[in-house]
């Protein structure tokens, strides 16, 4: 006698594929658009809109490139017409998205600058238009204070 039985093996093997592109499509998903933003980058980030009050928007470090001409050179003079608050660590400018790399633990001092404040304008110029954030590390300030020499 013939069976025409056929196991089970390949619709439970379908059922656990379809289970692992959801599980793998779930991790993917919150992996690379939910990335996790340290400590530092979420202080910061509240700092910027609370205290010196920018909000990021579309319009955040766009240069508008209108030009009827064909070729268009770029020069120093061309800067962004809402340019982010500028953000300084241990004397660098560095990029919000680079404050991930550290965690507030390591910070010694931050120091918030408002918009269109003629000190740090004086400084930096329009990179700080809409405010700046001085960030010195702890091992910064330890760094600098045996360098000074009293005289």
């Amino acid at each position: 006698m013939k069976c025409d039985w056929q196991p089970r093996k390949m619709v439970i093997h379908n059922n656990m594929k379809q289970i692992y592109i959801i599980i793998l499509s779930f991790i993917f998903s919150f992996g690379a658009s939910g990335q996790n933003k340290s400590d530092l980058y979420n202080h910061i980030d509240s700092l910027i809109m609370h205290e010196i009050k920018y909000n990021y928007d579309s319009t955040t470090d766009v240069i508008n490139m209108t030009s009827n001409s064909k070729l268009v050179i770029r020069s120093v003079s061309q800067f962004p017409s809402n340019p982010s608050p500028l953000i300084m660590f241990d004397g660098e400018i560095i990029k919000r998205e680079e404050l991930n790399n550290y965690k507030l633990r390591q910070v010694g001092s931050i120091e918030t600058f408002q918009k269109e404040n003629s000190n740090i304008m004086v400084l930096y110029g329009a990179l700080a238009s809409n405010g700046a954030i001085v960030i010195r590390s702890k091992k910064f300030i330890r760094k600098n204070k045996k360098s000074k020499t009293n005289y």
